[in-house]
């Protein structure tokens, strides 16, 4: 995986599944299986681990996964660790810059 930070990357389509790479995602799947484990396939999208399969998980693993497959930085997998970074990092930055906000200000 190369990293290219000056090339736009195509977006993501909102399309159906062939059937090759909904056997693609299987095969992935049935190799990292976990107990209780689910897997969300999406078009364009790395396979999304899901271990509990609540929604506001699935949906922050759709945000990030876009985010990531937007910048060319998409793995094969995503898991809740690289979610929660993700979120946590996200976050960080939105503490600091709301405090550089409130430094100006007062």
């Amino acid at each position: 995986m190369s990293l290219t930070l000056f090339t736009t990357p195509t977006p993501p389509q909102k399309r159906a599944l062939r059937k090759e790479e909904l056997g693609q995602a299987l095969v992935e799947a049935l190799a990292l299986d976990r107990n209780g484990a689910t897997y969300a396939v999406v078009p364009d999208l790395p396979l999304l681990d899901v271990p509990n399969g609540t929604r506001i998980l699935m949906l922050a693993n759709m945000v990030v996964a876009k985010l990531l497959a937007r910048l060319n930085l998409a793995p094969t997998v995503l898991g809740p660790r690289t979610v929660f970074g993700f979120a946590f990092a996200a976050m960080l930055l939105l503490l600091y810059l709301v405090q550089f906000l409130l430094a100006l200000v007062f």
